[in-house]
């Protein structure tokens, strides 16, 4: 998700290029969190759905691109972002380490501001994949630590504390630094509550380890998920057109989902499916494939967006 350094940059075409090792972990209330899965992920972000755009990426010395986007992918909508996003499961970080070494990734960009390309250190300049730890959760309400949640009142979601130190030099100064997302979702794959798109208001920064919910943004009845990610910026790239600027940035990322239930009883029509959904940013099981990277799926909530019109292979020529 980039974060709110880019949000004044966007133009016809592709304005964000964003690679991502990415540890998921789930955690119970009161308990310690426990790993899930260890992705790889690759998404260009399009300024609208009708854009018409290719991109390449290449590891290394590689001259056979590793993943692919343009015309077809389906786009989805996250968290105030079009994105056109491919993953990878891996069954540890070692295996994730060994099918996407810490080597310079090309990026080869063909939109409405011409044919570029973007060059990223997936493991920085140390060449070290540095995850952070995950962080253990907790709900609370007037003062004291809570697993079931009265919607009527304020709720203080906390975390331990993020530890990894910002990117140095211009790095910084394009990607905006280390930040922490946090969202919240519900049993019918709905967002809730955001700590900050990147779009209408900052992100939050990574010494932050609390955020509120005000009273009444939660329902009675219903099951939320609460998603906390530290994103820790590796490394990061821009080019500068006449029609516009594409930022490119690669982070290794730590998620947490924790699961809790708001008291009472649910409103009229509005109590959780018999196949509970839930939103598309959230951990979609595991995608292992023996290819290359696959499309993100999108549940049954309806939030992916299909394009209207095919989008042509490659530019036209101007």
């Amino acid at each position: 998700m980039p974060s709110s350094a880019v949000m004044n940059i966007r133009h016809p075409g592709i304005s964000v290029v964003w690679i991502e090792k990415y540890a998921l972990y789930s955690q119970s209330p009161g308990e310690s969190p426990h790993s899930i899965d260890h992705m790889f992920l690759a998404e260009v972000v399009p300024y609208s759905a009708q854009d018409t755009y290719r991109v390449r990426g290449f590891r290394g010395e590689e001259t056979q691109a590793f993943v692919e986007f343009g015309p077809g992918d389906a786009l989805s909508y996250v968290n105030e972002w079009l994105v056109d996003r491919k993953v990878r499961s891996h069954d540890s970080a070692r295996e994730l380490d060994e099918a996407f070494p810490n080597v310079r990734y090309r990026f080869s960009i063909e939109d409405a501001k011409g044919k570029h390309e973007i060059s990223l250190l997936l493991g920085g300049k140390d060449g070290v994949t540095r995850c952070p730890d995950a962080p253990k959760l907790a709900l609370s309400q007037a003062g004291r630590e809570v697993s079931r949640i009265d919607s009527t009142l304020e709720t203080w979601i906390e975390w331990s504390a993020f530890e990894a130190r910002p990117p140095a030099g211009s790095e910084a100064a394009l990607f905006g630094g280390n930040t922490i997302f946090v969202l919240v979702d519900n049993c019918r794959g709905e967002t809730v509550f955001s700590s900050g798109s990147g779009q209408k208001k900052e992100t939050l920064r990574p010494d932050a380890t609390r955020i509120a919910i005000p009273a009444g943004t939660l329902e009675p009845g219903i099951r939320y998920t609460v998603f906390v990610s530290f994103i820790n910026a590796r490394s990061t790239d821009t080019v500068t057109t006449d029609s516009g600027v594409i930022a490119g940035v690669s982070v290794n990322s730590i998620a947490v989902e924790l699961g809790f239930t708001t008291s009472g009883e649910a409103r009229d029509s509005r109590s959780c499916p018999p196949v509970e959904l839930r939103a598309n940013y959230r951990w979609p099981g595991k995608l292992k494939t023996t290819g290359g990277l696959r499309p993100w799926p999108v549940d049954s909530s309806g939030l992916r967006l299909e394009v209207a019109q095919p989008l042509r292979a490659a530019c036209t020529e101007r």
